[in-house]
């Protein structure tokens, strides 16, 4: 027999009251690990066997029905919010709005990813570039402007809106 299968059988082996099986007998007297495990799993069971319980304190069920009131009257005494109820579906609410947000964002970046490449990004990243397209768009702006400067029917209007 290998160690093994008497480290399987030890429990039965220690609380068997029949004589052991003949190769039982030969491992345990060839196998000094396993002998030794067996008598102290002996001894520790007959340790066992002698140990009593302690006896309780004469006024521990005094003590713990003296406990269990207090608690009672704490409990008791413990207002109710009212806004107790309302707790639990808020938070659960609340998870549910930040959840859809969350997949909003997400959603969104993904879009944002998705869209397709400028024409000439060197162009439209250069800020010289920008700031005299915004200028012609100005230029644009002012030209307007003067054109309504020159018209001879708005200097009439104007000048009656001032006085």
């Amino acid at each position: 027999m290998k160690c093994e299968e008497i480290r399987e059988q030890m429990f039965e082996l220690m609380t068997a009251e029949a004589p052991l099986a003949p190769e039982v007998q030969q491992h345990l007297a060839g196998c000094p690990a396993c002998s030794a495990e067996l008598a102290e799993m002996k001894q520790t069971m007959a340790l066992m066997d002698e140990w009593q319980a302690p006896e309780p304190s004469p006024f521990f069920d005094t003590r713990l029905k003296a406990l269990l009131r207090e608690e009672k009257t704490k409990a008791a005494e413990k207002k109710v919010s009212i806004f107790e109820w309302f707790r639990k579906p808020v938070l659960a609410a609340t998870a549910a709005v930040a959840l859809v947000v969350g997949a909003g964002v997400y959603g969104g970046m993904q879009l944002n990813k998705q869209k397709p490449p400028e024409k000439n990004p060197i162009v439209a990243s250069d800020p010289a570039i920008h700031d005299l397209q915004t200028l012609d768009k100005d230029q644009e702006v002012i030209n307007n402007f003067a054109a309504l400067d020159d018209d001879p029917t708005n200097d009439d209007q104007s000048a009656g809106t001032a006085e």
